[in-house]
């Protein structure tokens, strides 16, 4: 997907803002194209199947929302290593 497509989130037009990719899951960040919400997308490209989606009335709380998983998952060792 292109960062700037539009598609429906729970009913509502948005942009994706942000993708990160971590282990071939995608932590997709979306803005309300009708109103100041946003949405949290996590999608596995592999499958093709949406894990999750959590919706938020403003988008600096999608945004956070976003940040946080996204850090958690960077941070945390590989399930092969040894921390």
């Amino acid at each position: 997907m292109k960062i700037t497509e539009t598609i429906s989130v729970y009913g509502n037009k948005a942009k994706q803002t942000a993708n990160v990719v971590i282990d071939g899951v995608d932590y997709e960040l979306y803005k309300n194209i009708d109103g100041e919400g946003g949405s949290f997308r996590l999608y596995d490209s592999e499958s093709g199947n949406t894990v999750t989606v959590v919706k938020f009335p403003d988008y600096a709380d999608a945004k956070s929302y976003h940040a946080k998983a996204v850090g958690n998952n960077i941070m945390r060792p590989a399930k092969h290593c040894k921390a």
